[in-house]
């Protein structure tokens, strides 16, 4: 247990607190570790089969797919410096988040873990983004230009990851212009791809994640044989636990993490998931 008091203007008018069981959230992190599949299971594995992903993984050296801990909004309002912590010491090796102040403030909080913010930076806040060493999601070609001004400014390489809109249709490039944005990336020196990735617009829904994984797969059979090797994630927590196909190279997961489960999953899933359907607060 971390005992933190953050001071606020309703603190003078009022005592109130929310306990956090770390324990629980390292519990949670094992148990959907023990859901993380390796290449050599994936085909005896529910959750369509045949997949045209399958192909993708680009771990099988490794056998091991990554967890990234999503920590936006303060982790869900948990605290998200002193989860951070827990999480990687339990296993995540990776950090997501939803912009570039909140990752500055998981650096300014000696967070070492790659941290990536999902969501697009704004040009302006693209240099305080490279000077903390955080990861930049491209998700449309004029920004690619952006990050590249920015890096050549810093003298620095800036890691970014290809977001591809697969049907959830709020961001990203459409699988078919994907080899056109990757030239792009790789016209410029100081940018380095370091993942490809996707958002499902509804994880647990088979149909419609099967058409996702569909339209995820063309974009990836843009890829040249010397990217193989770039990271590539698509599962959310819901998708994790259902179709272990979308595991790929690594699974975003958060609203898990927490001890939640949307109420979709409560009524596929048996037993529950996580904490015996307890909250960790």
């Amino acid at each position: 247990m971390v005992s933190t008091r953050q001071v606020t203007i309703s603190s003078f008018h009022r005592d109130a607190w929310v306990e956090i069981d770390l324990a629980a959230v390292e519990h949670n992190v094992a148990m959907i570790s023990s859901w993380l599949t390796s290449s050599s299971q994936l085909s005896l594995t529910s959750g369509f089969p045949e997949s045209k992903l399958n192909q993708f993984r680009s771990n099988s050296k490794t056998q091991t797919t990554q967890l990234m801990a999503v920590v936006k909004s303060d982790a869900y309002g948990h605290g998200a410096p002193a989860l951070a912590d827990v999480l990687t010491a339990s296993g995540a090796t990776w950090l997501g988040v939803a912009s570039v102040d909140e990752g500055c403030q998981l650096r300014n909080e000696g967070i070492k873990a790659p941290v990536l913010i999902l969501s697009p930076s704004p040009s302006w806040a693209i240099e305080n983004a490279l000077a903390a060493d955080l990861d930049i999601t491209i998700a449309s070609a004029s920004q690619v230009k952006d990050i590249d001004v920015a890096s050549r400014r810093q003298e620095k390489t800036a890691n970014v990851h290809l977001k591809v809109d697969t049907g959830m249709h709020r961001l990203g490039v459409a699988p078919e212009a994907v080899s056109d944005v990757l030239n792009q990336i790789h016209s410029c020196g100081n940018l380095k791809l370091a993942s490809i990735f996707s958002h499902l617009a509804s994880a647990a829904d088979v149909e419609t994640t099967r058409f996702q994984s569909d339209r995820l797969a063309i974009a990836l059979a843009a890829l040249q044989k010397k990217q193989s090797t770039l990271l590539k994630h698509f599962a959310s927590s819901e998708a994790t636990r259902l179709f272990p196909t979308t595991h790929l190279d690594m699974v975003r997961v958060g609203l898990y993490l927490y001890g939640l489960e949307p109420t979709t999953v409560s009524k596929i899933c048996d037993p529950p998931c996580l904490c015996e359907g307890e909250s960790i607060i």
